[in-house]
Parts: structure tokens; C-alpha cells; sequence
């Protein structure tokens, strides 16, 4: 299995109204949206005392382009100081990251034998076809990554 991961995204948020409930059903629905199954790994909240909540959302997606290539979308939301305003907001800070992955031959089929993987690593996928592989999985993934970079920041009003 060939994989190759792209720079992480980084939204930093200090003192922001939000609505998380509005950014998580807008996430989840941009994501069916776009052909992506949806997985949520991790929901963490946990009552810090006088400088408010914390909570921690890890937020998957996965789309398989062929029997060969595959994309991993991962968006992590940490945020601390949070407080629940009346009309449903919260104000918070925190990070938001978004972390790409594009897996080759995750079925291992090249990996069946040390010459068929040197075979694979060495002179097909670095050689022979990586423009094929770059332009059919490497650019419209790390594309969707920046697609989701400028989503997130339009839903919490970046722009």
C-alpha cells in the first residue's frame, strides 16, 4: 500500500460565535453531498470548571475511487472555553484541522512478494504512471481538502 498525505489544513478560531450544530449538519450533508461515506470516530465534552467546556469532534470521511485508490478526509475540531449563549450559539476557541490521505493498492495486491512491491513502489507508481495516479487520485483529493478548507470558513463566516 502506496499512501501519501497532504500538508494539514489549519482554521484557528479565538473567541468565535458559533453554531456547532448548524457547522456539524452542514459537514456531514457536504460531505454525503459529495460522494463521501460518512464516519464520526470521536465526541468528546468535558466540564472544565470556571473557563468553560471542552470538546473534541473527530469527523471522518471515505471515498473509494476505484478498487485501487481510495481517499481519507479526516476533519478534527478542538475547542476549548466554550460557552452556550441563549440563542443556541456558542462562543468558543479552538482548532479546527482537516487532514488528507490518498491510499494506493489498499487492497495490497502489489504486496504479495518483495519483488512485486519494489516492482510497484520503484518503477511503476514513481516512473511509469504517476502522472495517471496524480491527476486520477492525488489532485481531486488534496482539491477536496481545499474545497472543505473554504466550506468551514464560509459556514463560520471567515470570509
Amino acid at each position: 500500500m502506496k499512501e501519501k498525505t497532504e500538508p494539514t489544513r489549519v482554521i484557528i478560531l479565538e473567541k468565535r460565535v458559533v453554531n456547532l450544530v448548524k457547522l456539524y449538519r452542514n459537514l456531514k450533508t457536504e460531505l454525503e453531498l459529495n460522494g463521501y461515506i460518512f464516519h464520526e470516530a470521536k465526541q468528546k465534552i468535558k466540564e472544565s470548571g470556571k473557563y468553560g467546556q471542552y470538546m473534541e469532534f473527530t469527523i471522518k470521511g471515505f471515498k473509494a475511487y476505484d478498487d485501487f485508490g481510495k481517499h481519507l478526509l479526516d476533519i478534527v475540531m478542538k475547542f476549548e472555553k466554550v460557552k452556550k449563549l441563549e440563542n443556541g450559539n456558542y462562543i468558543l476557541s479552538g482548532i479546527i484541522s482537516i487532514i488528507t490521505k490518498v491510499q494506493l493498492d489498499y487492497e495490497d495486491r502489489w504486496v504479495k512478494t518483495n519483488f512485486t512491491r519494489w516492482l510497484f513502489e520503484v518503477w511503476i507508481h514513481n516512473v511509469l504512471l504517476y502522472r495517471k495516479y496524480k491527476s486520477k487520485y492525488y489532485d481531486p483529493a488534496f482539491a477536496m481538502q481545499s474545497h472543505f478548507d473554504s466550506f468551514i470558513k464560509e459556514q463560520l463566516g471567515i470570509y
